[in-house]
């Protein structure tokens, strides 16, 4: 009889080792199937702009785990993950739509209003012009705006050409002394182009040039190109020749974008009258 019982306890030891081991292996070899399918739960839990980038991000850290086990418990933390991330950018989604309309509202009403104040203004502006040199009442010039995208930007025309060589005009030497020939540029507000602050646009030409001497300045493009800024209201007026100037006009434009407000547009709205009335580095 012991013998016997003996005898089954040893069988049943070498069949539950047995087993042990199949189960093992199998769940070694089905534990990367498993992380996989976390890893692409995970993802399709995220923004669609966002998947590809995060999908390989995380599978190459996955590989850099130690052990099977290690593996499938980090690729389960990433279902987590994915929700704590998604529900922070459906957040900053839902943010940007408020500051986006409220930004659209005033730049329509501000300059809605303005064009109706300033006509006058404009009106007098328009008959100096063709009174002091031949040509059309405005100019057109080659700006990149939001995304890149090109747009025409408009101005009060500032020269005349003789001899074949543009010359600054009497009025337009004014116009430019009190940033007076921006203010068509309202009309690129309502048009969308532009917005009332923001960077100040710039040619093509000086756009490739800083995303060859300026890694990062390719970031004023999140944003719409502006009548005024910070950089404005901070001295940068006008054409900067010098790099190391540039580079700081750069730095104040995205110093903006990283820290806008409604009451920081305003405010700069605001000292842009001051600004303007003590011309400098105007051009």
């Amino acid at each position: 009889m012991g013998m016997t019982v003996g005898l089954a306890v040893f069988v049943s030891g070498i069949l539950a080792t047995t087993l042990a081991r199949v189960f093992a292996d199998e769940f070694k070899a089905w534990m990367p199937w498993v992380a996989e399918r976390f890893v692409r739960k995970a993802v399709a839990g995220l923004p669609e702009d966002q998947r590809e980038r995060f999908g390989e991000e995380w599978r190459s850290h996955l590989n850099e785990i130690p052990g099977e086990i290690g593996k499938l418990v980090v690729a389960f933390g990433f279902i987590f993950a994915a929700w704590k991330m998604s529900s922070i950018l459906k957040i900053e989604h839902s943010r940007g739509w408020v500051r986006d309309g409220l930004k659209r509202t005033v730049d329509v009403s501000f300059s809605v209003a303005g064009l109706f104040l300033l006509a006058p203004l404009l009106l007098a502006f328009a008959t100096l012009i063709k009174l002091d040199s031949p040509g059309p009442i405005l100019s057109r010039r080659l700006r990149i705006g939001l995304n890149g995208r090109q747009f025409y930007c408009y101005k009060l025309r500032t020269q005349t050409v003789i001899n074949g060589v543009p010359k600054v005009t009497n009025i337009g030497r004014f116009l430019r002394k009190y940033s007076c020939d921006e203010l068509p540029e309202l009309l690129n507000v309502l048009r969308g182009d532009m917005t009332l602050v923001g960077p100040r646009p710039g040619t093509p030409e000086f756009h490739r040039f800083l995303n060859g001497a300026m890694p990062g300045s390719q970031e004023r493009n999140a944003v719409k190109p502006g009548i005024t800024g910070w950089a404005q209201v901070n001295g940068f007026r006008g054409e900067t020749a010098d790099v190391a100037l540039m580079n700081k006009r750069i730095q104040l434009d995205l110093w903006y974008i990283n820290n806008w407000s409604f009451w920081l547009d305003l405010w700069i709205m605001a000292r842009t009258c001051v600004v303007v009335l003590r011309p400098r580095n105007a051009y």
